[in-house]
């Protein structure tokens, strides 16, 4: 039996929703003592990275299942890679110049120590480092044999699913003792490159989940009973803290999200012109939204005696603000295609 034709506007939706939660987890950086409800707000948008990850792996998995092979994505880990390759080299310019005005310059030198992080590790921005970390991940999925995508037995899938997210929780513990500390860098970057694999293998694999053709159906046909239902498993999954738990807390954020989002596409609003826009441009905003953070801290520093944003008012207003002007930014940059296809990979 064919599945109808699934809308995905709800994830155009969600992907506008997400940057502007990773910008705001981002906007409160040099204030040193943050409002109660700033700090509830801050636990709430944790979703966003993990909401992308299910998304990426979700959609990725998907067509794996409709190509029935893996090569494409040879040519996805080489964009990445080169994306990154050109960020590392914006941020490391923008770094330079930015502690070279302030007469800074030792701090721009202790990231350029170390160029296995900047190469591996997202070290010339701190946000950059979610580019290694999809490129980890998506290397692990080209290597996975073809035939464990359509796997006939759903109890397979999900012991696989359960199996990934011990070895991912058994991972935190281990990273958490820092095993490779006064180890040669290479171990690090190598260690480092091995956790961001296991991170991703769960996200893979309730991927995989939810592809298998007896759940396909339940996320084909929306209702907005299902919406409903979703919506509240968001706000409470969002809401509460799993310290003990962290990977299967991360996984629920991430695939919670996502499954409202496939159910939300059901609604007209979701089909407007702008949040096309804004989801196109998501991954850039990404990328680019930490120069317009930093660059508003120091016109901040300049014209006021103390920092504007050590309110949640103040918080909200300074991250509505990088995340129009971030926006702006990628869009009037992905007008020029060629340029947009090397820088934001698409």
């Amino acid at each position: 039996m064919k599945l109808p034709r699934q809308r995905l506007s709800g994830i155009d939706l969600w992907r506008g929703i997400a940057i502007f939660a990773v910008i705001l987890v981002h906007a409160d950086e040099g204030v040193s003592d943050l409002p109660y409800l700033w700090q509830i707000l801050l636990n709430f948008a944790e979703f966003a990275v993990p909401f992308f990850l299910a998304t990426s792996f979700w959609l990725t998995v998907g067509k794996i299942q409709v190509s029935q092979k893996t090569g494409w994505l040879k040519s996805r880990i080489a964009k990445l890679i080169l994306s990154y390759l050109i960020w590392s080299l914006i941020y490391l310019g923008y770094k330079i110049a930015k502690y070279t005005v302030a007469q800074e310059p030792d701090n721009w030198r202790r990231i350029l120590a170390d160029p296995l992080g900047i190469m591996f590790q997202g070290n010339a921005a701190f946000h950059l480092y979610f580019l290694p970390l999809l490129i980890s991940g998506t290397m692990l999925l080209s290597l996975l044999p073809t035939n464990l995508f359509w796997s006939r037995s759903v109890t397979v899938t999900i012991v696989a699913t359960i199996a990934s997210l011990i070895i991912y929780q058994l991972g935190i513990d281990i990273e958490s003792r820092n095993p490779l500390i006064n180890q040669p860098p290479i171990f690090e970057v190598f260690g480092r490159w091995l956790f961001w694999g296991i991170r991703c293998l769960p996200y893979i694999a309730v991927a995989t989940l939810l592809h298998h053709p007896q759940l396909k159906f339940y996320t084909a046909r929306p209702s907005k009973f299902k919406t409903f239902v979703w919506l509240i498993l968001f706000l409470v999954i969002n809401s509460i803290s799993w310290h003990s738990l962290d990977s299967c807390h991360e996984l629920l954020r991430g695939y919670s999200t996502l499954i409202l989002a496939i159910f939300i596409s059901q609604h007209r609003f979701c089909l407007n012109p702008a949040i096309a826009s804004l989801s196109k441009c998501s991954f850039g905003i990404y990328l680019i939204h930490l120069i317009w953070i930093e660059s508003g801290q120091i016109i901040e520093a300049r014209l006021l005696s103390e920092p504007w944003r050590v309110s949640t008012p103040g918080l909200l207003l300074f991250t509505i603000v990088c995340f129009c002007l971030s926006w702006l930014t990628v869009e009037m940059l992905m007008r020029r295609r060629y340029l947009a296809q090397i820088i934001f990979s698409t």
